[in-house]
Formats: C-alpha cells, structure tokens, sequence
C-alpha cells in the first residue's frame, strides 16, 4: 500500500513502467501478497472454518513466497549476488528436504494390527 499510494498516488501507468524497469518491486509483491492468507487465517477460528487440510492447503502458499522473496532480492541487489545466490541455495535444501519427505511419506503404508477376537 505504501508503494501503491505514498510513492506512486495510485498512477497505474506509472506503477506499470516502474514494473517493467524494476522487475524486483513485482516480485517482493507477489511474496507480500501471497502472505496476506497466510496471516488472515492463522487463527484457531479460521483453522476450524476451513479444516485442516483446506487450512494447510492455503498455508503451502509459504513456498512460493519464499520463492518470490529470494527472486526478489536477487533483482535488487545490482552488483553482489553472492548473499541471495545463498539464500537460494538455502531455500533449495529447504524446499528439496519438505519434497523428499512428503513423497517419503506417500510411500510408506500405514501399518496395521490386526487382532483376533
């Protein structure tokens, strides 16, 4: 809100162009943007509204706001990449790590006992 109306007053063409040359500001957006749901439905009421595996649908969102922030940060800085060129390696790791072991957990089949009655 602050870009949109304090430094841009609301000129969508103008917002449009400073897009264009500064593709860093439509990233850092996107991730803010993509956080908006995360924080609306981080509360218990919200939990119990959508249940919880709606609820951890909209909280997956997270990965790609973290994709956005490192893109984002890569576009801003201008000369020295190496800290978000860090970051991405990090979040890579990070994201690699929760992948392997959702499809871990898809493999392995629940056990069950059965008891004689």
């Amino acid at each position: 809100m602050t870009y949109l109306w304090l430094d841009q007053f609301f000129m969508w063409s103008d917002i449009v162009k400073d897009i264009i040359k500064r593709p860093f500001i439509l990233s850092g957006m996107t991730g803010v943007v993509l956080m908006v749901p995360l924080a609306a439905t981080s509360t218990r009421k919200w939990i119990a509204r959508l249940g919880g595996s709606r609820w951890q649908m909209v909280h997956r969102l997270i990965y790609l706001s973290g994709i956005a922030g490192v893109i984002h940060y890569y576009f801003y800085e201008k000369s020295d990449i190496l800290d978000p060129l860090g970051y991405a390696v990090l979040l890579t790791i990070l994201l690699s790590f929760r992948a392997w072991r959702a499809m871990r957990q898809r493999t392995l089949k629940p056990v069950t006992l059965v008891t004689e009655k």
